[in-house]
């Protein structure tokens, strides 16, 4: 989901840069550039795969349970907790 944000961003940059190839990007440009990334990417089409690839819809329970992200119960390593 966020690659075609980032993508979307660095192309609405470039629009920038070819106007005007001093410009400082200032909070104002960002807003801009990221306002119009954001319109582009974040449709429902994307939103919805992105769910669907990391397995949370539709739920898929060993897509999310092997992710590297999850402690696992069997484990050996002492985790240190406050006294």
């Amino acid at each position: 989901m966020f690659l075609p944000l980032k993508e979307g961003y660095r192309l609405a940059l470039k629009e920038i840069s070819i106007i005007n190839d001093t410009a400082l990007a200032n909070k104002q440009r960002f807003i801009n550039c990221y306002i119009k990334a954001r319109y582009v990417s974040l449709t429902l089409r994307n939103i919805k795969l992105a769910f669907k690839v990391i397995g949370i819809y539709p739920i898929n329970r060993q897509k999310l349970l092997s992710s590297t992200f999850v402690i696992s119960n069997n484990s050996t390593e002492i985790i240190p907790s406050t006294p």
